[in-house]
């Protein structure tokens, strides 16, 4: 409970060490509070770009879900463990993890519209199948109408103009993903990328330097959010401390 105040409170890095020190107290890992405190480990350590851990902690609570055979547990193991495997460009695990969340009866309308959204990604990236990207993508839009904010679906509906090269379409779906309120910091740095190379082909070059400016400090930003060596050392420090307590022992 004290890592989920942190991580209410944003102090990640404060989060991280209560839940790690959370999992080395409980009596076995069948503990559903081990496998929540997994998850949230998951998630922080996914948002921080730790993947590798990520997907570590995001397993032992799908093999949670799976003992206890528990469907909405399953959604949300499906739905932050596809996050990991697409972005470690694992695209088979990635869409297995999105169709198998699709095809959860117990998965809310939220889940089923970003598996819907990955599908896109993992067609547009990985599969150069962009026709099917944008069936993806429509899809999203037509399940998620209701769910407020499209700025990262709208991004990935201009790169799949882009690739298409389609380049008045692409810059249209960048600036209204700009516009759409979001205050995701890493779509805003992938829109302004894109932007820069859009602008060139469009012959916009008075807007070239703006957007390159705007790139490289959001990109400044999302480097320093990601705090990789003050986790790597938390999770050394817990080994230690794991340790030292057999060797006591």
């Amino acid at each position: 409970y004290l890592g989920c105040t942190y991580k209410d409170m944003g102090r990640d890095l404060d989060a991280i060490d209560a839940f790690l020190r959370a999992t080395s107290l409980f009596p076995d890992t069948t503990n559903k509070y081990y496998a929540f405190s997994q998850f949230e480990l998951g998630r922080l350590y996914s948002s921080h770009l730790m993947l590798t851990p990520a997907q570590n902690a995001l397993k032992n609570y799908k093999n949670y879900a799976s003992l206890s055979n528990d469907s909405l547990e399953m959604s949300y193991a499906d739905y932050y463990l596809g996050m990991v495997y697409v972005s470690k460009g694992d695209s088979e695990k990635g869409r297995a993890s999105y169709r198998s969340l699709l095809a959860n009866g117990k998965a809310g309308i939220n889940e089923k519209g970003f598996a819907l959204f990955q599908l896109s990604k993992i067609a547009l990236l990985y599969d150069k199948d962009y026709d099917l990207a944008m069936d993806y993508i429509d899809q999203y839009f037509a399940l998620s109408d209701n769910l407020g904010n499209f700025g990262s679906a709208l991004s990935i509906k201009g790169q799949i103009y882009e690739n298409m090269q389609k380049y008045d379409s692409a810059y249209h779906y960048f600036q209204l993903s700009l516009q759409s309120n979001s205050e995701d910091i890493y779509t805003k740095c992938s829109n302004y990328k894109h932007l820069n190379y859009i602008a060139s082909k469009l012959n916009r070059y008075d807007s070239v330097y703006d957007y390159t400016e705007r790139y490289t400090v959001l990109l400044d930003s999302v480097y320093a959010r990601t705090h990789r060596s003050e986790i790597k050392e938390l999770m050394a420090n817990h080994t230690i401390e794991l340790h030292d307590r057999e060797m006591a022992e």
